[in-house]
């Protein structure tokens, strides 16, 4: 019973000191921002909601729900991948619209990796960046913060002794104790800085993931349906040749981004030239399959081919049904 009473005293104390210490949501009325702000607030991760400026039929989900921003802001735009599934670019600043607004003004970043899905663990706790202390970091405090940059993504390692290099920001969180199945960092029961001490030494960090064999489409923001063809190997994004690619190609990449179906296979860079390397070429898919991985390709590594033929989609979203 005592080591019952302690493990719930624990639990109740997190509680009570996350009230105190952890994120508050920010004012109803959120935007406008200045283009910096947002750049800082609106990172890889961060939840959004409706925002004032919000036009779209439902594509959050019926009621509203939530999303998380899943690239970079640029040129007054963001894409959020909505937890019902759906995915879109939008507006925050451009047009001098703000389509959405932050769930919370605690959100997440990477910083100092090796990749932009590896790197110390920053969070957001009042305008101002801090660190993550180290102390009981571990794999399944790492699931957490990888599933808040992005539903995409899962955990590899967890990082302690400031793996990515010592931080002059704050540290803002301790003994993190994440069972490994919250959807934000600040969910997660920890302690206060303040109450147990921590030094710049012991900075926190992650390696994320795509999770296996995944695709995206990279355009020029307008459309999330079509751009051209990525997909994830060897901790590299690459594209596709468009060798022998054709509609029933692109039905599979379609399905396997959770769209309706094709509308065309597109060649010749028609989304422009990607950049590093090209993963596949002579791709033949049958149109059956659940993964472009999965399809018949010619070979893997150093095809003979160039990004002037990097092999592009346009999917079906419900709507154009």
């Amino acid at each position: 019973m005592g080591f019952i009473s302690r493990n719930i005293t624990v639990w109740i104390l997190s509680a009570v000191i996350y009230q105190l210490c952890s994120a508050h949501p920010i004012s109803e009325e959120g935007p406008p921002f200045s283009e910096s702000e947002i750049a800082s607030l609106f990172t890889i991760g961060t939840r959004v909601v409706r925002g004032p400026d919000w036009s779209y039929p439902n594509q959050d989900g019926n009621p509203p729900g939530e999303g998380s921003i899943v690239t970079e802001f640029r040129s007054g735009k963001v894409y959020v991948l909505w937890d019902n599934g759906h995915r879109n670019i939008y507006r925050m600043g451009a047009q001098g619209k703000y389509d959405l607004k932050l769930v919370e003004d605690a959100p997440i970043r990477l910083v100092d990796g090796d990749d932009e899905l590896s790197g110390q663990v920053e969070i957001n706790h009042d305008g101002t960046w801090g660190t993550v202390c180290d102390v009981n970091w571990d794999i399944q405090d790492a699931m957490v913060v990888c599933r808040q940059l992005g539903n995409f993504l899962e955990a590899v390692e967890a990082k302690t002794g400031s793996f990515y290099g010592e931080s002059e920001r704050p540290i803002v969180m301790n003994r993190v104790a994440c069972r490994g199945t919250e959807s934000r960092l600040a969910d997660c029961p920890f302690v206060c800085t303040s109450s147990r001490p921590c030094n710049t030494s012991q900075v926190a960090g992650v390696v994320c993931q795509p999770k296996l064999n995944k695709v995206r489409l990279v355009g020029d923001g307008s459309n999330a349906a079509s751009g051209r063809v990525e997909i994830y190997r060897d901790a590299t994004w690459g594209t596709v040749c468009d060798n022998d690619w054709d509609t029933d190609d692109v039905q599979v990449v379609c399905r396997q981004l959770g769209f309706s179906g094709a509308v065309e296979a597109k060649s010749g860079a028609h989304f422009g030239q990607g950049e590093g390397p090209i993963h596949m070429k002579g791709v033949t898919c049958d149109g059956s399959e659940s993964l472009l991985a999965d399809c018949p390709t010619h070979c893997w590594q150093k095809p003979a081919c160039s990004h002037a033929q990097d092999a592009g989609a346009i999917c079906r979203q419900d709507e154009d049904e």
